[in-house]
């Protein structure tokens, strides 16, 4: 077919997937430019012989060097799609690790069975026998019907005892003095009767061959490790042992000055200590000068044990 200006027009049949077909249009086309897209369609039976002018149809083959015309519409044409090179993601850097952060951590309060059991280390002295006391029994009260002595100077707790005839634990115990104390001048002392002054004790002196010299102290049921024979000793200290109790039996330490010529018990005790520190004594309490230490067992009703007997002489040095 001819066009308008005598050119001939190349007759294509467009054909658009799953659109409705359009009626064609009738453009003109630039001279000496073939069209890119159909101006007429013509059904395919009405299509004319193609008239030989030289010049290329669409049936013609184009070179190789020149583009193919299409006549579906841009919209249509697949877009071509570029090989996709799966990348892999980039390794992070190496870090370290977050420390995890701190949250304050509500704890119950500690019940009385949660807190800690505080635990003081003293000295293990034995409890006198005559001092036994148990959970339900009454604190410690003075005597209430002895009377008070003022204590004067160079005064001491067995020159008290010794004016007041009686023993000293048992001075002791009616004024609720431990084993260790020693009064001072001014203390005021409960005594079972009016007494004018404490007894004042001589400083008796050893040989050195007494002090060196321990007695008895052959039974390995009673013998006393320290302090040794002959020491120097002032204030409180320990006295440390070992002691094997028969059935129902006790033990006692007693001190003895130079004068009287008596010891007194200081310490009276129904089981063996665990760490064999069988008792304290106060070098106050008897006064300077030199005295026997004896450590004896007792059996059930209290009778002393002849053969278990261990003396060791020391001295006292004022305080």
């Amino acid at each position: 077919t001819l066009d308008a200006t005598g050119t001939p027009a190349l007759a294509t049949k467009a054909t658009i997937e799953d659109e409705p077909t359009q009626p064609a249009t009738e453009a003109a086309l630039p001279p000496d430019a073939p069209s890119e897209q159909a101006t007429d369609f013509a059904p395919a039976s009405e299509t004319p012989a193609p008239v030989s002018t030289g010049l290329p149809t669409a049936d013609a083959t184009l070179p190789t060097d020149m583009p193919t015309l299409d006549a579906t519409p841009k919209h249509d044409r697949a877009t071509p799609t570029r090989p996709i090179t799966e990348v892999a993601p980039p390794t992070p850097p190496a870090t370290e690790a977050a420390r995890p952060t701190a949250k304050p951590v509500h704890e119950p309060s500690p019940t009385p069975s949660d807190l800690p059991t505080l635990r003081a280390h003293i000295i293990n002295t034995p409890t006198p026998a005559s001092a036994h006391t148990s959970a339900t029994e009454a604190p410690c009260q003075p005597r209430d019907d002895w009377r008070p002595y003022t204590a004067q100077t160079d005064d001491t707790l067995l020159g008290i005892a010794l004016a007041a005839d009686i023993d000293l634990i048992s001075l002791r115990e009616a004024n609720c003095m431990s084993e260790t104390r020693g009064i001072v001048a001014g203390d005021l002392v409960l005594v079972p009767g009016a007494i004018d002054r404490a007894v004042q004790l001589s400083p008796g002196l050893l040989s050195a061959d007494q002090l060196a010299q321990p007695i008895g102290c052959e039974s390995d049921n009673a013998r006393i490790s320290s302090p040794a024979p002959g020491a120097e000793l002032s204030g409180i200290f320990a006295i440390a042992g070992i002691v094997d109790l028969p059935t129902g039996g006790s033990y006692s330490i007693a001190v003895k000055p130079a004068w009287p010529e008596r010891y007194f018990d200081v310490v009276r005790a129904e089981s063996p200590p665990a760490d064999q520190r069988l008792g304290l004594v106060n070098t106050e309490v008897f006064g300077a000068g030199d005295h026997l230490l004896r450590l004896a067992l007792r059996d059930a009703d209290g009778a002393m044990i002849e053969a278990s007997v261990c003396v060791l002489p020391v001295r006292f040095l004022a305080p």
